[in-house]
Order: structure tokens, then C-alpha cells, then sequence
């Protein structure tokens, strides 16, 4: 096998100029060059041009001085670039330099455990760093595979999606705790304009929509569903009182929902999750019941026996209804009316009752409270005379409008008695016996 003779390159010359006695052409081969001479004196920059100039070819020129006027015609300029170091090596040697001292503080990297990513990057090359980088990378590989890249997006999508979360009273801290994102990221797209986030990160955000998990516990929300299910849980036969204690953790008889009674038309948002939770877990242990057992008993509930979690049968046991449940949910409306007003009259005997026996009489209607001072001194033991009641009879008719002077027969009118005109002003001055003396003036 023979091999093809390298043809020999040809050397590209640059061409100076002509010779003066013969006028030959001068030219020089294009290799490395130095350039010497005294400095603003003999020409070196202006030699460099022209050997650029007349090569045809392109040239690479580093201009280290401020102000140089060189290279100007066919320049194309590139501002210098600097990158200085920041990793925490270079920084700690600066504060050492400085300061004149080792650094005291233990690095983020030592208190990672050999096998964490950290540990790998600040350069430990054990066996077990390196299984832990190269497990790391796979998840990364892995959650690219499933999730696709993790690129960087414009946050237009997301503003808007906020501003819509907002209408229902959800905030940009709410949405970061249910989307596990930094809330600081969400408040500068809101606040200070920020263009861009990572893809994945915009998907969980726009992921969140307004529903009874993820709204704040203290917004108002509809009640209809929640005052349903209260309803059915006490047809069911459960006390008012042990869905307020079981449900709501409250250790009061009544169960404080106004939305029940019907004062209210919304419920709080934690109000509503817990009567749903508690709503589901006694629908799961009334279907292990159902299941295992058969129907419940009329007058029965199913709940546990102790502990207020588990589904299996041990755990669960029937326990009677309240007093006034078949009041309220078996009676027919005609009985219900039948039973209030005999309790109505039940409490108007007793309160009858009650009255004659520390009064010894009957109850009638006093005349302006007229025997009270003697039904005080009955109770004292201290009875008033016949002539003050006499008296006192009379007075309360005289003051009703007319009444007829004990020991006469003729009725005087109340105005005619205590009038004040000029011609007949009459004054009752003094009472001797039990008969009004009436004198005019």
C-alpha cells in the first residue's frame, strides 16, 4: 500500500513593497512576527496595521490602553469580560485575608452526611458521595421523564391565575402552602413584575382552584350543603350535643350552627370541613353496620364505643336516641299540637297550684295591686282591720272615675269631687269614722 506524497503547502507572503535600484517586488512570509522599537516613536502599531492590511486576512487585536485610536477603520469591538469568583471557598480565603483569622463557622456542607448532594460539591469523592450524586442525578432524570422539562416560562398565565384565586379570598400565601412553591415568589410576580418562573412550578400553581380544601378557613360560603347534612345526621337519631362535641371539639349542649335555624344563610369554611369529615366517617361505620349486621333498630344509632376512629365492628355499638327525638321526627304534626298544649295547660295548672299554695287563695286579678300590703301582712301574721279595707275599697272606686261616699246615697262624680274651678272648688279635707267629710270653699 503506497501512500500519496503530501503536496507541499503554500506559503502565503505579504507583500512590502519594491526594491530601489533593481524594483523588484519585497514581500515576507506570513509567520510569527515580532514587533520592536521605542514606544510612540517608531511606528510598531502602524506597522501591525499594515502588514493586517495588505494580508487580506483577519486579525484578533487586544487594545489594553484607555483612549486608543488604533484599529479604528475595520474594528469590531468587544467590551472586555471579567468574571469574578463567588464561590464560598474564594469568599472564606477573602474574610481570612482580611481578617488576619481562620473562619469559625462550620460550612453548610460539613453538617450534610456523607452520601448528600451537598457533600459531593464541595468536592468530598468518597464511595458513598458519589452514590449519593449519582442518585440524585437519576431523580432529576426522572422527574424530567415524568413531569417534562423544567425550562423557564413567562408568568402571564400565572398572574391572571392568582388575580382569579383572589375573587374567592384566596391569597398568594394560601396558594404557595397548597402548591408547595416559595410564597416570595408569587408576591414578587404580584408586586414588582417578575417575568419568569420554572415550568413545573407555574403546573402546580395553576393546578389550585378554588375548592373547600384550598380556601382559607375563615372565608363565609354557601350553607346549604352543610345545614343538609346536619339534618340527616339528626334524623339519623344523633344528639345536637354529641355533634357538637365530636364534630366541633366544643364542650356546650347546643349546637351553635345559625344556619340550622335558619338566621343565617353561610358557614364558615372551617365549619363546613369539619361537619363533612364527621358527615363521612358516620356514613362509613352506618355502611359497616348495614353490611354486617342488618338494619339498625328504630330508636337506635350506631357510633363507637370508645375511641372515635376505626370501622370495624368491635369498635362500634347501638345507643338510643334522645328523649325528643320521635317529638320532632315521629309524630304526626296532629299529635304534635296535641302534646303542646297539654304541656300548656300542665304549666298553667302548676303555676295555679303554685300561687294558692303560698298565697292561701285563689289567684284573681288585684285592683292596682290593692291587697298586696295585706297579703304581706297575712304572711306576717298581721291582718289589716275591716275599716282600712273599707277605706281603701272606697278610695280605688272614687279614682276610677266616680263612687258613692259611704253613709249617702248620692254619687259624686271624681271631677265634681277633686275639681279645681273658682265658683265650686271642693277639697275631701279629713276622714272621721270611715266617712269622707266634703266641705266647699
Amino acid at each position: 500500500m503506497s501512500r500519496a506524497p503530501l503536496k507541499k503547502m503554500k506559503l502565503k507572503t505579504i507583500h512590502l513593497g519594491y526594491e530601489i535600484s533593481s524594483g523588484e517586488p519585497v514581500e515576507i512570509p506570513l509567520r510569527h512576527l515580532a514587533v520592536t522599537g521605542q514606544t510612540q516613536d517608531s511606528g510598531k502599531t502602524t506597522t501591525l496595521e499594515a502588514l493586517i492590511s495588505r494580508s487580506e486576512l483577519k486579525a484578533i487585536a487586544f487594545v489594553t490602553k484607555r483612549g486608543e485610536r488604533s484599529f479604528q477603520t475595520t474594528r469590531t469591538s468587544l467590551p472586555p469580560y471579567f468574571r469574578e469568583r463567588a464561590d464560598w471557598q474564594f469568599v472564606s480565603s477573602i474574610l481570612e485575608a482580611t481578617f488576619r483569622e481562620k473562619m469559625k463557622f462550620e460550612r453548610s456542607w460539613k453538617r450534610r452526611p456523607h452520601g448528600h448532594m451537598m457533600r459531593y460539591l464541595a468536592g468530598c469523592r468518597c464511595r458513598r458521595c458519589h452514590l449519593g450524586n449519582v442518585k440524585y442525578k437519576r431523580k432529576l432524570d426522572e422527574n424530567r421523564r415524568l413531569y417534562g422539562p423544567n425550562d423557564l416560562v413567562l408568568t402571564d398565565r400565572v398572574l391572571e391565575h392568582l388575580k382569579y384565586l383572589k375573587q374567592f379570598g384566596i391569597g398568594h400565601k394560601t396558594v404557595a402552602k397548597h402548591a408547595k412553591v416559595a410564597k416570595t415568589g408569587l408576591a414578587e410576580i404580584i408586586w414588582y413584575g417578575k417575568k419568569q418562573m420554572r415550568r413545573r412550578n407555574e403546573a402546580r400553581v395553576l393546578a389550585i382552584q378554588p375548592t373547600l380544601d384550598t380556601l382559607p378557613r375563615n372565608v363565609s360560603i354557601p350553607a346549604t350543603e352543610t345545614v343538609e347534612k346536619l339534618r340527616q345526621l339528626i334524623r339519623w337519631g344523633y344528639p345536637k350535643s354529641l355533634i357538637n362535641r365530636d364534630a366541633f371539639n366544643l364542650q356546650t349542649v347546643g349546637l351553635q350552627v345559625h344556619a340550622l335555624e335558619g338566621k343565617k344563610e353561610t358557614v364558615l369554611v372551617k365549619t363546613a370541613i369539619r361537619v363533612r369529615d364527621f358527615f363521612a366517617r358516620i356514613e362509613a361505620i352506618r355502611q359497616v353496620w348495614l353490611s354486617r349486621r342488618g338494619s339498625i333498630p328504630q330508636g337506635h344509632f350506631v357510633y363507637w364505643k370508645t375511641q372515635k376512629h376505626g370501622c370495624r365492628l368491635n369498635q362500634l355499638e347501638l345507643r338510643p336516641v334522645s328523649t325528643g327525638y320521635y317529638f320532632h321526627h315521629v309524630y304526626p304534626p296532629e299529635l304534635k299540637s296535641a302534646i303542646r298544649l297539654a304541656n300548656q295547660l300542665k304549666r298553667l295548672c302548676r303555676t295555679k297550684g303554685r300561687y294558692e299554695k303560698h298565697n292561701h287563695r285563689s289567684a284573681q286579678p288585684s285592683i292596682r295591686n290593692a291587697g298586696g300590703a295585706e297579703r304581706r301582712r297575712e304572711a306576717n301574721g298581721d291582718r289589716a282591720s275591716e275599716g282600712s279595707l273599707l277605706r281603701r275599697q272606697t278610695a280605688n272606686r272614687i279614682r276610677k272615675g266616680g263612687g258613692q261616699v259611704p253613709g249617702g246615697h248620692r254619687r259624686i262624680p271624681y271631677q265634681q269631687l277633686f275639681g279645681r274651678g273658682r265658683a265650686g272648688q271642693k277639697e275631701a279635707i279629713s276622714q272621721r269614722g270611715g266617712r269622707f267629710v266634703v266641705r266647699a270653699q
